[in-house]
């Protein structure tokens, strides 16, 4: 008497049944990627420049901060005065027309 085994495709002998193409298709991509593409270094490198940018912030002085707490607190009770003078003779400045 002959003996059938449920887990064995009768299509595809040697492939268990209910395997999907989603299943098979990411074994295929396992394989074919295994030697396809070597990582590259430029998230190592996007990495290693926020970490010299966070220990500039860590470093500055909080002479800064003091500045934009202070500005902060004018903004937020309108007592703000905007310095156009200044800020039109940076602007000037900044184009190279002074």
């Amino acid at each position: 008497m002959m003996k059938i085994d449920p887990s064995i495709n009768p299509i595809n002998p040697g492939k268990p049944e209910g395997v999907s193409s989603t299943e098979r298709n990411a074994r295929r991509s396992d394989t074919v990627g295994e030697g396809a593409s070597k990582d590259r270094a430029e998230l190592s490198e996007r990495a290693r420049v926020l970490g010299k940018a966070r220990l500039a912030f860590e470093q500055a002085s909080d002479v800064r901060s003091e500045k934009v707490r202070v500005l902060k607190e004018q903004v937020d009770s309108g007592t703000y005065q905007i310095p156009y003078n200044e800020l039109a003779q940076a602007l000037l400045k900044r184009i190279g027309l002074k």
